[in-house]
């Protein structure tokens, strides 16, 4: 397994408190950002949208300030 990190923007001026709900050995939080054990990246973002209430697209959505970004971003590729 690989380790993936998500780091929130601060969409709107402000960061979201986050909280961790799965597996210990799966997932954290630290400060206002989430760290996934996964396979994959496909796996890390289920895994952060399931157990830590990060979202993706939110600009998009309506959910986060358009002017300053999305506040979480996709892991879109897996490092070797």
């Amino acid at each position: 397994m690989k380790r993936y990190e998500f780091w929130q923007n601060n969409s709107g001026g402000h960061h979201h408190d986050i909280e961790w709900t799965g597996p210990e050995d799966r997932g954290g939080v630290d400060g206002h950002n989430v760290w996934v054990m996964a396979e994959s990246a496909s796996e890390a973002n289920e895994l952060a949208e399931k157990y830590a209430g990060v979202y993706f697209h939110g600009v998009e959505l309506g959910i986060d300030c358009e002017c300053c970004g999305d506040r979480w971003y996709e892991q879109r590729m897996d490092w070797k």
